[in-house]
């Protein structure tokens, strides 16, 4: 949720929709306005992999997936642009994001420890 406005909220789809489910449609993160009555598909560009984790810091978006961590701006709607994060995290599984009081978001990977950045 969008702490500064509940109503504005994201939810993340964890699994292969593309390929597994058929009729499931292809998105993986979707957001609202209006506290859940409606939901937009805000995947853009992202790859058709799990998704596990979404921080929101500073207007960008972090999202956690089983190819590292992807980020975008913020109210990009459906043709919101993502990129993978920097050069230095590996291609890893990102299994959780935290945003840290020191204005860092850390990220929880499988095997390979656990990472921070600034967005």
């Amino acid at each position: 949720m969008d702490p500064g406005n509940p109503a504005h909220a994201y939810a993340v789809f964890n699994g292969f929709s593309r390929r597994f489910i058929p009729g499931g449609g292809v998105g993986h993160v979707f957001e609202t306005f209006n506290g859940g009555a409606s939901w937009t598909d805000i995947s853009g560009n992202l790859p058709d992999i799990a998704s596990d984790a979404l921080v929101l810091s500073h207007g960008q978006l972090a999202l956690a997936t089983d190819a590292g961590v992807f980020t975008a701006a913020e109210f990009g709607g459906p043709h919101t642009r993502w990129a993978r994060l920097g050069t230095g995290l590996p291609n890893v599984v990102v299994d959780d994001l935290t945003p840290g009081p020191d204005g860092y978001v850390y990220a929880g990977t499988h095997g390979r420890g656990i990472w921070r950045f600034r967005l």
